[in-house]
């Protein structure tokens, strides 16, 4: 899942006329992260709503971030995001739809996603996706190494699964950085050849020797 340039953009204040919103129940079971210049801040039902909607206002009230402007979705994420916040709705903590913002400083920088329902006898898919403005700074594949302990502690989860299109090179490198290697290859008539990426937690020993991640 992955710009804008956050520069003009502020947090509301009752002044701007936005009623700030009671926390989201629907984050309390979504744990928190933070290290160096990345935090992963949780997306419950009603942010996740709120960024389908593009109120940018109610958005940045819920998040305690500043939000790129005009708010819109990192790339690939649109068309999921009312999808999600129906399964955080409905299937709660046990659904396992854990979503944040991947955010530095007191910007959001994207987003990073988990879906609920295991496959393969506990294997956890994630997305992930950044707007243009942030990338280029290691910020995806910090948040992806914050969240993979984070549900690796879920019940029943074994692995991490990342699937990625063999076209987006920078996505790949991202999943290479945060520890998941490639395990085969696949196809889907969304996103066309795609390489799947699996692990468990941890960062590749040979990350940074300049090959990638195809050629290992």
């Amino acid at each position: 899942m992955c710009p804008f340039d956050a520069d003009g953009s502020h947090e509301p204040s009752p002044q701007d006329g936005v009623t700030i919103p009671s926390m989201d129940p629907t984050v309390a079971w979504i744990p928190e992260a933070e290290e160096g210049r990345v935090r992963l801040v949780p997306l419950g039902a009603e942010a996740l709503v709120a960024l389908d909607r593009l109120e940018g206002g109610r958005l940045a009230a819920l998040t305690r971030l500043v939000w790129p402007q005009p708010v819109e979705a990192p790339p690939l994420v649109a068309e999921h995001l009312d999808f999600l916040a129906d399964r955080v709705r409905t299937e709660g903590a046990a659904g396992g739809w854990w979503n944040w913002a991947i955010a530095t400083g007191r910007h959001a920088a994207g987003v990073l996603g988990c879906s609920g329902p295991l496959t393969d006898g506990g294997v956890a898919e994630v997305g992930y996706s950044l707007y243009p403005g942030f990338r280029g700074q290691g910020l995806a594949s910090g948040a992806l190494r914050l969240a993979i302990p984070l549900i690796l502690a879920r019940p029943g989860v074994t692995r991490i699964r990342a699937t990625v299109p063999v076209a987006n090179e920078a996505s790949q490198w991202v999943a290479h950085r945060a520890g998941l290697s490639i395990v085969r290859r696949g196809s889907s008539a969304e996103d066309g050849e795609t390489l799947v990426f699996e692990g468990p937690a941890g960062t590749s020993d040979d990350a940074t020797d300049g090959r990638s991640p195809t050629e290992r």
